[in-house]
């Protein structure tokens, strides 16, 4: 899986996403700063009954939208990174995917709808962008409790 040969786009969308060496990479981690704090309102407000019950489906849409865009963002990091499966199985490309997958799942199945507040993972992401996460000793706690948890909230 490792992609030994990069083209040259390749090359200039890795350095934007990966990157923050750049006025691009910078511009696309803020870029993604925003549509992750914007898309976790949405599942907060969501999440209350009062704004669920008057604006349920225009937040369905819209986080439908948000899930277009980071499963694109996501596949573009897969096609772009000189090694895919590193990528993939990394802590990063794990939180990733986990971020996109519960509104797959409750798509698939509909008795899955309480999974979705795992989409909550996206906030997880900024830690990312800011390169703090090592620095986060709760954000450790939290990964390893749902380490440790996976097997119910499957189950669940």
């Amino acid at each position: 899986m490792t992609n030994g040969h990069t083209s040259a786009l390749q090359d200039r969308f890795y350095h934007v996403i990966f990157g923050t060496e750049s006025t691009a990479g910078r511009a696309f981690d803020f870029a993604l700063i925003g549509m992750i704090l914007a898309s976790v309102v949405v599942i907060l407000l969501d999440s209350l009954p009062h704004y669920h019950s008057r604006h349920g489906d225009t937040f369905l849409l819209i986080e439908w939208l948000f899930t277009g865009f980071f499963t694109l963002e996501y596949m573009v990091r897969i096609w772009c990174t000189p090694n895919r499966r590193a990528y993939i199985l990394s802590i990063y490309g794990l939180v990733d995917l986990f971020a996109i997958l519960p509104t797959y799942i409750a798509l698939l199945i509909p008795g899955a709808a309480p999974l979705l507040i795992v989409r909550l993972l996206r906030i997880l992401r900024i830690f990312r962008i800011l390169r703090l996460i090592q620095y986060i000793r709760e954000a450790n706690t939290l990964a390893g409790a749902l380490r440790r948890s996976a097997r119910k909230i499957v189950v669940f």
